[in-house]
Protein backbone atom coordinates (compact mmCIF):
# COMPACT_ATOMS: atom_id res chain seq x y z
CA UNK A 1 0.00 0.00 0.00
CA UNK A 2 2.86 2.37 0.79
CA UNK A 3 4.36 1.63 -2.64
CA UNK A 4 1.10 2.55 -4.30
CA UNK A 5 0.97 5.84 -2.44
CA UNK A 6 4.61 6.63 -3.47
CA UNK A 7 3.85 5.98 -7.13
CA UNK A 8 0.88 8.31 -6.98
CA UNK A 9 3.03 11.06 -5.41
CA UNK A 10 5.66 10.70 -8.14
CA UNK A 11 3.00 10.86 -10.85
CA UNK A 12 1.51 13.95 -9.20
CA UNK A 13 4.94 15.63 -9.07
CA UNK A 14 5.61 14.86 -12.75
CA UNK A 15 2.24 16.30 -13.70
CA UNK A 16 2.99 19.47 -11.75
CA UNK A 17 6.35 19.91 -13.44
CA UNK A 18 4.75 19.30 -16.81
CA UNK A 19 2.08 21.91 -16.16
CA UNK A 20 4.74 24.43 -15.05
CA UNK A 21 6.75 23.79 -18.22
CA UNK A 22 3.66 24.17 -20.37
CA UNK A 23 2.87 27.46 -18.61
CA UNK A 24 6.42 28.73 -19.14
CA UNK A 25 6.36 27.75 -22.81
CA UNK A 26 3.01 29.45 -23.27
CA UNK A 27 4.37 32.59 -21.60
CA UNK A 28 7.48 32.51 -23.84
CA UNK A 29 5.35 32.10 -26.94
CA UNK A 30 3.18 34.98 -25.81
CA UNK A 31 6.20 37.22 -25.16
CA UNK A 32 7.74 36.36 -28.51
CA UNK A 33 4.46 37.04 -30.28
CA UNK A 34 4.19 40.38 -28.51
CA UNK A 35 7.77 41.31 -29.39
CA UNK A 36 7.27 40.23 -32.98
CA UNK A 37 4.12 42.33 -33.21
CA UNK A 38 5.95 45.32 -31.69
CA UNK A 39 8.83 44.93 -34.16
CA UNK A 40 6.37 44.70 -37.02
CA UNK A 41 4.61 47.84 -35.83
CA UNK A 42 7.93 49.63 -35.37
CA UNK A 43 9.13 48.62 -38.85
CA UNK A 44 5.84 49.83 -40.33
CA UNK A 45 6.12 53.12 -38.48
CA UNK A 46 9.71 53.63 -39.64
CA UNK A 47 8.67 52.89 -43.22
CA UNK A 48 5.83 55.40 -42.93
CA UNK A 49 8.20 57.99 -41.46
CA UNK A 50 10.64 57.49 -44.35
CA UNK A 51 7.76 57.94 -46.81
CA UNK A 52 6.60 61.09 -45.03
CA UNK A 53 10.17 62.49 -45.11
CA UNK A 54 10.45 61.78 -48.84
CA UNK A 55 7.12 63.54 -49.41
CA UNK A 56 8.22 66.55 -47.31
CA UNK A 57 11.46 66.82 -49.31
CA UNK A 58 9.48 66.58 -52.54
CA UNK A 59 7.44 69.55 -51.33
CA UNK A 60 10.60 71.52 -50.51
CA UNK A 61 12.01 70.78 -53.97
CA UNK A 62 8.79 71.93 -55.59
CA UNK A 63 8.91 75.21 -53.65
CA UNK A 64 12.57 75.68 -54.65
CA UNK A 65 11.62 75.06 -58.29
CA UNK A 66 8.95 77.75 -58.11
CA UNK A 67 11.27 80.25 -56.42
CA UNK A 68 14.07 79.52 -58.91
CA UNK A 69 11.92 80.84 -61.74
CA UNK A 70 10.02 83.50 -59.79
CA UNK A 71 11.58 84.52 -56.48
CA UNK A 72 8.89 87.17 -55.92
CA UNK A 73 6.38 84.30 -55.52
CA UNK A 74 7.68 83.87 -51.97
CA UNK A 75 5.17 86.53 -50.84
CA UNK A 76 2.18 84.87 -52.53
CA UNK A 77 0.75 81.99 -50.50
CA UNK A 78 -1.46 80.93 -53.42
CA UNK A 79 1.62 79.31 -55.00
CA UNK A 80 2.11 77.04 -52.00
CA UNK A 81 -0.91 74.93 -51.05
CA UNK A 82 -1.56 71.40 -49.81
CA UNK A 83 -0.63 68.94 -52.57
CA UNK A 84 -1.21 65.19 -52.95
CA UNK A 85 2.02 63.26 -53.43
CA UNK A 86 2.90 59.54 -53.39
CA UNK A 87 -0.19 58.27 -51.48
CA UNK A 88 0.34 61.12 -49.03
CA UNK A 89 0.48 64.89 -49.12
CA UNK A 90 2.66 67.86 -48.27
CA UNK A 91 1.86 71.33 -46.99
CA UNK A 92 4.50 73.96 -47.93
CA UNK A 93 4.98 77.34 -46.26
CA UNK A 94 7.34 80.11 -47.35
CA UNK A 95 8.40 82.85 -44.91
CA UNK A 96 10.02 85.86 -46.66
CA UNK A 97 13.12 87.28 -44.94
CA UNK A 98 13.97 90.66 -46.44
CA UNK A 99 14.36 91.12 -50.18
CA UNK A 100 16.77 88.29 -50.95
CA UNK A 101 16.08 85.44 -48.53
CA UNK A 102 13.27 83.12 -47.48
CA UNK A 103 12.67 80.17 -45.16
CA UNK A 104 10.89 77.16 -46.66
CA UNK A 105 8.91 74.75 -44.46
CA UNK A 106 7.40 71.59 -45.90
CA UNK A 107 5.36 69.13 -43.82
CA UNK A 108 4.94 65.70 -45.42
CA UNK A 109 2.22 63.31 -44.26
CA UNK A 110 1.90 59.59 -44.94
CA UNK A 111 -0.75 57.54 -43.12
CA UNK A 112 -0.63 58.93 -39.57
CA UNK A 113 3.01 60.15 -39.65
CA UNK A 114 4.08 63.78 -40.27
CA UNK A 115 7.66 64.94 -40.93
CA UNK A 116 8.87 68.51 -41.48
CA UNK A 117 11.87 69.78 -43.43
CA UNK A 118 13.16 73.36 -43.29
CA UNK A 119 15.61 75.05 -45.62
CA UNK A 120 16.82 78.58 -46.26
CA UNK A 121 17.06 79.97 -49.78
CA UNK A 122 18.58 83.15 -51.15
CA UNK A 123 18.53 85.13 -54.36
CA UNK A 124 21.47 86.92 -55.91
CA UNK A 125 21.29 89.04 -59.04
CA UNK A 126 23.96 88.45 -61.65
CA UNK A 127 23.78 92.16 -62.36
CA UNK A 128 25.42 92.27 -65.75
CA UNK A 129 27.98 94.94 -64.86
CA UNK A 130 31.07 94.96 -67.02
CA UNK A 131 33.14 97.09 -64.66
CA UNK A 132 36.63 96.01 -63.68
CA UNK A 133 37.15 94.37 -60.28
CA UNK A 134 38.15 96.63 -57.38
CA UNK A 135 41.78 97.69 -57.57
CA UNK A 136 44.01 95.73 -55.20
CA UNK A 137 47.76 96.10 -55.04
CA UNK A 138 48.10 92.42 -54.11
CA UNK A 139 47.52 91.42 -57.73
CA UNK A 140 50.39 93.64 -58.90
CA UNK A 141 52.91 91.12 -57.54
CA UNK A 142 54.10 88.05 -59.40
CA UNK A 143 54.11 86.21 -56.06
CA UNK A 144 52.67 87.48 -52.77
CA UNK A 145 52.73 85.40 -49.58
CA UNK A 146 52.94 85.77 -45.83
CA UNK A 147 56.25 83.86 -45.92
CA UNK A 148 58.48 82.59 -48.74
CA UNK A 149 60.95 79.71 -48.76
CA UNK A 150 62.88 79.70 -52.04
CA UNK A 151 64.94 76.70 -53.07
CA UNK A 152 64.31 76.52 -56.80
CA UNK A 153 64.79 78.59 -59.90
CA UNK A 154 62.41 80.84 -61.80
CA UNK A 155 62.37 84.10 -63.73
CA UNK A 156 59.63 86.61 -62.98
CA UNK A 157 61.04 89.48 -65.05
CA UNK A 158 60.58 93.01 -63.75
CA UNK A 159 57.76 92.06 -61.37
CA UNK A 160 58.19 91.86 -57.62
CA UNK A 161 58.03 88.87 -55.28
CA UNK A 162 56.92 89.93 -51.78
CA UNK A 163 56.84 88.27 -48.37
CA UNK A 164 54.99 89.87 -45.46
CA UNK A 165 57.54 88.31 -43.09
CA UNK A 166 60.71 86.48 -44.26
CA UNK A 167 62.03 85.77 -47.72
CA UNK A 168 64.47 82.85 -47.37
CA UNK A 169 66.69 81.87 -50.30
CA UNK A 170 68.44 78.59 -49.61
CA UNK A 171 71.36 76.80 -51.21
CA UNK A 172 72.20 77.45 -54.84
CA UNK A 173 68.79 78.85 -55.74
CA UNK A 174 68.32 81.71 -58.18
CA UNK A 175 65.50 84.19 -58.46
CA UNK A 176 65.57 86.32 -61.56
CA UNK A 177 63.42 89.24 -60.44
CA UNK A 178 62.89 91.76 -57.65
CA UNK A 179 62.28 90.78 -54.01
CA UNK A 180 60.79 92.64 -51.06
CA UNK A 181 60.09 91.50 -47.50
CA UNK A 182 58.47 93.29 -44.57
CA UNK A 183 60.76 91.59 -42.02
CA UNK A 184 63.92 89.95 -43.42
CA UNK A 185 65.64 88.79 -46.60
CA UNK A 186 67.84 85.79 -45.84
CA UNK A 187 70.27 84.27 -48.37
CA UNK A 188 72.35 81.24 -47.43
CA UNK A 189 74.97 79.35 -49.39
CA UNK A 190 75.36 80.56 -52.95
CA UNK A 191 71.77 81.71 -53.33
CA UNK A 192 71.28 84.61 -55.70
CA UNK A 193 68.70 87.32 -56.40
CA UNK A 194 69.22 88.77 -59.87
CA UNK A 195 67.27 91.97 -59.24
CA UNK A 196 66.55 94.70 -56.73
CA UNK A 197 65.65 94.06 -53.09
CA UNK A 198 63.80 95.91 -50.32
CA UNK A 199 63.71 94.87 -46.65
CA UNK A 200 64.21 96.25 -43.11
CA UNK A 201 67.11 93.83 -42.57
CA UNK A 202 69.28 91.29 -44.38
CA UNK A 203 71.07 88.06 -43.51
CA UNK A 204 73.39 87.00 -46.32
CA UNK A 205 76.08 84.34 -46.64
CA UNK A 206 79.40 85.45 -48.09
CA UNK A 207 78.67 83.47 -51.27
CA UNK A 208 75.16 84.85 -51.59
CA UNK A 209 74.59 87.53 -54.24
CA UNK A 210 72.16 90.37 -54.86
CA UNK A 211 72.73 91.72 -58.34
CA UNK A 212 70.59 94.88 -58.18
CA UNK A 213 69.96 97.75 -55.80
CA UNK A 214 69.67 96.98 -52.09
CA UNK A 215 67.26 99.06 -50.02
CA UNK A 216 67.36 98.65 -46.24
CA UNK A 217 64.42 100.26 -44.50
CA UNK A 218 60.77 99.89 -43.63
CA UNK A 219 58.70 97.87 -46.10
CA UNK A 220 54.94 97.91 -45.44
CA UNK A 221 52.86 94.76 -45.30
CA UNK A 222 50.78 93.93 -48.35
CA UNK A 223 47.34 92.72 -47.20
CA UNK A 224 46.37 89.30 -48.53
CA UNK A 225 42.93 89.62 -50.16
CA UNK A 226 40.18 87.71 -48.37
CA UNK A 227 38.25 86.63 -51.46
CA UNK A 228 34.61 85.84 -50.72
CA UNK A 229 34.19 82.35 -52.17
CA UNK A 230 30.43 82.14 -51.53
CA UNK A 231 29.43 83.52 -54.96
CA UNK A 232 31.73 80.97 -56.61
CA UNK A 233 30.13 78.12 -54.66
CA UNK A 234 26.62 79.31 -55.46
CA UNK A 235 27.51 79.64 -59.14
CA UNK A 236 28.95 76.11 -59.23
CA UNK A 237 25.92 74.76 -57.33
CA UNK A 238 23.49 76.43 -59.74
CA UNK A 239 25.31 74.84 -62.67
CA UNK A 240 25.57 71.37 -61.11
CA UNK A 241 29.33 71.46 -60.55
CA UNK A 242 29.65 70.84 -56.78
CA UNK A 243 31.28 67.55 -55.69
CA UNK A 244 32.20 66.02 -52.33
CA UNK A 245 35.02 63.87 -50.98
CA UNK A 246 38.11 63.10 -53.06
CA UNK A 247 37.52 64.28 -56.63
CA UNK A 248 39.95 62.95 -59.25
CA UNK A 249 40.36 64.30 -62.79
CA UNK A 250 42.56 61.70 -64.46
CA UNK A 251 43.76 61.87 -68.07
CA UNK A 252 40.63 63.57 -69.35
CA UNK A 253 39.36 66.99 -70.42
CA UNK A 254 37.35 68.96 -67.86
CA UNK A 255 35.10 71.87 -68.89
CA UNK A 256 32.83 72.73 -65.93
CA UNK A 257 29.35 73.91 -66.81
CA UNK A 258 29.35 77.64 -66.02
CA UNK A 259 33.16 77.70 -65.79
CA UNK A 260 33.55 76.83 -62.06
CA UNK A 261 34.07 73.44 -60.40
CA UNK A 262 33.82 73.24 -56.59
CA UNK A 263 34.94 70.30 -54.44
CA UNK A 264 33.91 69.94 -50.80
CA UNK A 265 37.08 68.00 -50.05
CA UNK A 266 40.23 67.22 -52.05
CA UNK A 267 40.91 67.80 -55.74
CA UNK A 268 43.56 65.75 -57.55
CA UNK A 269 44.47 66.06 -61.24
CA UNK A 270 46.76 63.90 -63.35
CA UNK A 271 47.43 64.29 -67.06
CA UNK A 272 44.26 66.37 -67.45
CA UNK A 273 43.19 69.32 -69.58
CA UNK A 274 41.39 71.84 -67.36
CA UNK A 275 39.31 74.79 -68.54
CA UNK A 276 38.01 77.31 -66.00
CA UNK A 277 38.18 77.83 -62.24
CA UNK A 278 38.79 74.94 -59.82
CA UNK A 279 38.12 75.37 -56.08
CA UNK A 280 38.54 72.88 -53.23
CA UNK A 281 37.89 73.25 -49.52
CA UNK A 282 40.67 70.91 -48.30
CA UNK A 283 43.51 70.65 -50.84
CA UNK A 284 44.48 70.75 -54.51
CA UNK A 285 47.17 68.48 -55.97
CA UNK A 286 48.02 69.11 -59.63
CA UNK A 287 50.26 66.34 -60.92
CA UNK A 288 52.31 65.61 -64.03
CA UNK A 289 50.92 66.38 -67.44
CA UNK A 290 48.07 68.63 -66.28
CA UNK A 291 47.46 71.70 -68.42
CA UNK A 292 45.18 74.43 -67.12
CA UNK A 293 43.54 76.99 -69.42
CA UNK A 294 42.16 80.20 -67.99
CA UNK A 295 38.68 81.56 -68.60
CA UNK A 296 38.89 85.35 -68.72
CA UNK A 297 38.15 86.95 -65.35
CA UNK A 298 38.12 83.70 -63.34
CA UNK A 299 40.94 82.50 -61.04
CA UNK A 300 42.71 79.27 -61.96
CA UNK A 301 43.00 77.44 -58.62
CA UNK A 302 41.66 78.44 -55.20
CA UNK A 303 41.79 76.50 -51.93
CA UNK A 304 39.69 77.56 -48.97
CA UNK A 305 41.13 75.72 -45.94
CA UNK A 306 44.22 73.83 -47.10
CA UNK A 307 47.22 73.75 -49.42
CA UNK A 308 47.89 73.71 -53.15
CA UNK A 309 50.68 71.54 -54.56
CA UNK A 310 51.73 71.86 -58.23
CA UNK A 311 54.12 69.17 -59.44
CA UNK A 312 56.37 68.52 -62.44
CA UNK A 313 55.32 68.95 -66.02
CA UNK A 314 52.29 71.16 -65.44
CA UNK A 315 51.10 74.36 -67.10
CA UNK A 316 48.81 76.80 -65.28
CA UNK A 317 47.15 80.02 -66.44
CA UNK A 318 45.56 82.54 -64.07
CA UNK A 319 45.47 83.34 -60.36
CA UNK A 320 46.57 80.65 -57.88
CA UNK A 321 45.16 81.51 -54.43
CA UNK A 322 44.97 80.07 -50.93
CA UNK A 323 42.70 81.65 -48.34
CA UNK A 324 44.68 80.30 -45.35
CA UNK A 325 47.02 77.55 -46.56
CA UNK A 326 50.38 77.09 -48.29
CA UNK A 327 51.39 76.78 -51.94
CA UNK A 328 54.15 74.40 -53.08
CA UNK A 329 55.64 74.63 -56.56
CA UNK A 330 57.49 71.35 -56.94
CA UNK A 331 57.44 71.24 -60.72
CA UNK A 332 60.38 71.41 -63.08
CA UNK A 333 61.35 70.72 -66.66
CA UNK A 334 60.62 72.22 -70.03
CA UNK A 335 56.88 71.62 -69.70
CA UNK A 336 56.58 73.41 -66.35
CA UNK A 337 54.99 76.79 -67.02
CA UNK A 338 53.13 79.44 -65.05
CA UNK A 339 51.19 82.31 -66.61
CA UNK A 340 49.43 84.57 -64.13
CA UNK A 341 50.10 85.41 -60.47
CA UNK A 342 50.18 83.77 -57.03
CA UNK A 343 48.58 85.02 -53.81
CA UNK A 344 49.20 82.83 -50.75
CA UNK A 345 47.91 83.49 -47.24
CA UNK A 346 50.34 80.92 -45.80
CA UNK A 347 53.88 79.98 -46.87
CA UNK A 348 54.93 79.89 -50.51
CA UNK A 349 57.57 77.21 -51.17
CA UNK A 350 59.52 77.17 -54.41
CA UNK A 351 60.92 73.66 -54.89
CA UNK A 352 61.46 73.29 -58.64
CA UNK A 353 62.78 75.03 -61.70
CA UNK A 354 60.11 76.46 -63.97
CA UNK A 355 60.96 76.96 -67.61
CA UNK A 356 58.50 79.83 -68.11
CA UNK A 357 56.81 82.28 -65.77
CA UNK A 358 54.80 85.06 -67.36
CA UNK A 359 53.20 87.53 -64.97
CA UNK A 360 49.64 88.64 -65.70
CA UNK A 361 47.43 90.74 -63.45
CA UNK A 362 44.69 88.27 -62.56
CA UNK A 363 42.42 90.27 -60.25
CA UNK A 364 39.28 88.10 -60.11
CA UNK A 365 35.88 89.22 -61.35
CA UNK A 366 32.67 87.96 -59.74
CA UNK A 367 31.72 84.71 -61.47
CA UNK A 368 28.63 86.10 -63.22
CA UNK A 369 30.85 88.68 -64.96
CA UNK A 370 32.98 85.87 -66.33
CA UNK A 371 30.37 84.01 -68.34
CA UNK A 372 27.00 84.52 -66.66
CA UNK A 373 23.89 85.93 -68.29
CA UNK A 374 23.47 89.61 -67.33
CA UNK A 375 20.33 90.32 -65.37
CA UNK A 376 19.62 86.72 -64.32
CA UNK A 377 18.72 85.93 -60.70
CA UNK A 378 20.48 82.96 -59.18
CA UNK A 379 18.38 81.29 -56.46
CA UNK A 380 20.32 78.95 -54.22
CA UNK A 381 19.92 76.93 -51.02
CA UNK A 382 21.96 78.46 -48.20
CA UNK A 383 21.22 75.81 -45.54
CA UNK A 384 19.13 72.77 -44.66
CA UNK A 385 17.90 73.56 -41.17
CA UNK A 386 15.95 70.35 -40.53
Amino acid sequence: MNATIGQRCRRGSALGVTLVLIALMAAAVGIMSTLSLQRSRKATRLAHKARSLAIAEAGARQVYSVLSTNFSARTNENYFTRTECGSGSYVPTVIPIGDHRAAVHSVGRFQDIETEVILDVGSQSTGGSTSAPPANVAYDYAILANQIDWSGGIEVGSQWVHSNTIFHNGGASDLNGNVSASSLISIIGSGRVNGNTRAPSYSKHAKGKIAGDIYEGAVPLVPIPDIDLTPYYNWALTHGEVYSGKHMINHTTSRPNGGILWVNGELKTLGAELYGCYIATESIDMDAGTNHHRLEGLPALMCRDGDIVIRSGTCTEGLIYTKVGNIDLAGSGQDAELHGSIVCAGEFRMRGGYEVYTYTNCAPYPPWESGGTPGDDVVYITAWQK
